[in-house]
């Protein structure tokens, strides 16, 4: 085993500094400029081969992306914020994925996801939360990182400094992989798309999970895999008219939905699993004595396995084109995001687990996630499909808010152990 610790010591305090810079200054889906710059300055600096923008995202897989005007402004903001405008100017557009690639001679290709994008949460201004009691709260209005994926970037960076010191000892390839959206599904297709996975033997990705103690570290395995999942909007069309004076001319596209959304909800659950439907979103009407001619509902499906997901899909696509007849509007529906249901390979999940039980870096678990979907199972579904195994790495991180809440942190202390025992990990499996 080589001396990750030390190296880890050595660049802790920096590394900490780097969640903080970006947990100070979130971004969204694809909208990850800055983020995505620094991180490529960073691996520049390290002396890493870098693969950015176009060259690791298919351009026409890309899906809910935010509006040139977004995108533009976000970019501006980016530049405002301290982002590498070398760097920059190869994500404009929509294009913020970055990859490392330490390469020596011909061996197993070994990749490692890190996502990176934040979310739509306007983040605690109590003085008990840590992030604002130290100063690093996020600047950005009704953004943070409340799930975690700021301190997921920097072990990405953790792991390729240290791998790149014993490159020289190493047979063979490491992939790590700074993905952006993956809270909206939509990040990691345009990346497997692009073919930079094709030759991919074994790939994971890590997730800190704020619940358990910190250093538990357990694989995603069988039932307790993520959920398969579908996101779409729909837009129902009707016609304006006089609420009062002329209601027989409208087509009310707000009765539509409402008619829609409890049918939605109505869709038998299925014994073969568990399955999931929300309408997280309505927007429809402009005033009460007009008849409503707009709706548009945001939309998803889940599923214990993608043919359950499936059968919500479809039942959910039934009802939403019913909802439209009866009330004599036209439908749209618009695909944003979707990933297969699954979980680790079991027999390269005992590798990783007895490599936990041997380092004792990090504390091995039988404990299983409570797993919502993952933007990474199409990853891995891709890497099977060509021949490889993979790995979703859950490491406990608390105490800490919970996930996809204002209130949410977590240890950072668990940071430097995870990169530790990943960078150990991938070295052993590049010495086979």
């Amino acid at each position: 085993m080589i001396n990750t610790r030390g190296i880890a010591d050595e660049i802790n305090d920096e590394i900490i500094s780097l969640r903080r810079d970006f947990h100070k200054y979130p971004e969204l889906a694809f909208t990850e400029f800055r983020t995505a710059s620094l991180i490529a300055r960073k691996l520049n600096d390290i002396g890493c081969e870098i693969k950015i923008g176009r060259e690791i995202m298919d351009a026409k897989s890309r899906m809910a992306l935010p509006s040139k005007e977004i995108l533009e402004k976000e970019f501006k903001r980016a530049i405002a914020q301290g982002g590498d405008t070398e760097f920059l100017n190869k994500v404009k557009g929509g294009f913020p994925a970055v990859a490392a690639v330490i390469s020596n001679g011909k061996g197993p290709v070994i990749a490692l996801r890190v996502d990176m994008d934040a979310l739509p949460i306007q983040e605690n201004s109590s003085s008990r939360h840590f992030p604002f009691g130290k100063g690093f709260a996020s600047v950005n209005t009704g953004v943070m990182h409340a799930c975690g994926h700021d301190a997921h970037a920097v072990t990405g960076l953790g792991v390729a400094e240290i791998l790149m010191k014993f490159k020289d000892k190493m047979r063979g390839t490491v992939k790590i992989i700074f993905q952006p959206a993956e809270e909206i599904i939509c990040g990691a297709y345009p990346i497997v798309k692009s073919g930079f996975l094709d030759d991919v033997d074994r790939i994971m990705a890590i997730h800190y999970y704020s619940p358990w103690d910190p250093g538990l570290v357990s694989c995603t395995r069988g039932q307790n895999g993520h959920l398969a999942i579908s996101r779409f909007d729909a837009r129902f069309k009707g016609r304006q008219s006089h609420a009062g004076s002329k209601p027989e001319d409208g087509k009310n596209a707000l009765m539509s939905a409402a008619n829609a959304v409890l049918n939605l909800n109505a869709i038998p659950r299925n014994s073969n699993g568990a399955t999931r439907i929300s309408v997280g979103k309505l927007n429809a009407g402009t005033s009460r004595n007009v008849t409503c001619d707009e709706a548009v509902m945001e939309i998803e499906t889940r599923g214990a396995t993608t043919e359950l997901n499936e059968y919500m899909n479809e039942n959910a696509l039934r009802i939403l084109k019913a909802s439209a007849e009866l009330w004599d509007c036209k439908l749209e529906v618009k695909p944003m995001g979707s990933a297969p249901g699954g979980s680790s390979d079991d027999d390269f999940a005992d590798e990783i687990m007895t490599y936990a039980k041997k380092a004792k870096t990090l504390t091995a678990s039988e404990n299983q996630r409570n797993c919502g979907s993952e933007d990474f199972i199409c990853m891995l579904e891709h890497v099977r499909k060509c021949g490889g195994k993979g790995a979703v790495i859950s490491i406990g991180s608390g105490p800490g808010g919970p996930h996809h809440s204002s209130e949410f942190d977590m240890n950072e202390a668990v940071i430097k152990d995870s990169i530790v025992f990943l960078s150990g990990f991938i070295f052993e499996c590049l010495q086979k």
